[in-house]
């Protein structure tokens, strides 16, 4: 008899009583596309294996950032659920629950919010709450690549500030969609933020982005008379500035602390400068 999927459950609402607004818009990417994973296996149940993939697929995501850190790909996770779980299993599925582990996990990781002062929980939080359960797929795949808690909070520690993840850290939309415009100037506003070697992504990388964009914001703009070209210039920071903040950036884990707080203070004094010319 071949294996037959009833309707796909509603994104999302199959995880039960969590309160779902308290997720980042990373954070609820990563459950919807364990439960796809899960729909794609013809599985009845979201494991943690599941889990571990929807982190990895939604590759913007502070979750997927860390696991890249840490030598744990897409690809290779894949052949290892393969190897444990009997592909040969054939079923009818009515209904996707998640498993009592994948339920674990997620109190595990509203707890690891708390435990960090974070109202929202993120993709990060889900990676942390695998480990913590311990007992899961997810959990044993992680640890055979000597990836642990302890490494795991570490890393999160070292990108929570990097510019490419400042738009994951951010309270969820409840539900209102982003406009592709939208989407773009917030992905221009943090390459922005990347070429200014900034510690996170500030409104004026965002007012850049949209003077760069087509949308109705920079034709407003525009037809009040602001000039985009002279903008750009004042918010762009002097080149001495940038390779001051890329010093600091490439010195931290290197450089003896005393010698770092004398850049951090030649940063601080550039960038004071910098405002003072702009008022």
């Amino acid at each position: 008899m071949p294996r037959q999927r009833g309707a796909p459950s509603r994104p999302l609402r199959c995880y039960g009583v969590y309160p779902f607004e308290r997720f980042t818009d990373s954070a609820k990417q990563v459950l919807t596309a364990a439960q796809r994973e899960a729909e794609l296996s013809h599985h009845s149940y979201i494991g943690t294996e599941h889990l571990l993939l929807g982190t990895l697929l939604v590759e913007d995501s502070l979750g997927a950032r860390v696991l890249d850190r840490l030598g744990v790909f897409l690809a290779d996770v894949r052949s290892a659920i393969q190897n444990i779980l009997d592909r040969n299993d054939r079923i009818v599925i009515q209904q996707i629950i998640p498993t009592p582990r994948v339920k674990k996990v997620i109190e595990y990781a509203f707890a690891e919010a708390q435990r960090g002062g974070q109202q929202y929980v993120g993709s990060e939080h889900i990676v942390s709450g695998i480990l913590i359960e311990g007992e899961g797929i997810a959990a044993h795949i992680l640890m055979d690549r000597g990836v642990t808690l302890d490494v795991v909070q570490a890393t999160i520690a070292e990108l929570r500030d990097k510019p490419e993840v400042a738009t994951e850290l951010v309270a969820p939309r409840h539900g209102v969609p982003k406009s592709a415009s939208l989407e773009r100037i917030m992905q221009r506003a943090v390459r922005l933020a990347g070429d200014d070697a900034a510690p996170r992504v500030d409104d004026g990388h965002v007012l850049n982005a949209v003077l760069q964009s087509d949308g109705r914001a920079a034709l407003t703009l525009r037809h009040l008379g602001v000039d985009p070209d002279a903008v750009v210039r004042l918010l762009h920071p002097p080149r001495l500035l940038v390779e001051l903040r890329r010093r600091l950036r490439d010195a931290e884990e290197a450089m003896p602390e005393a010698e770092l707080d004398k850049l951090r203070d030649v940063v601080q004094q550039a960038e004071q400068e910098w405002l003072d010319s702009l008022s």
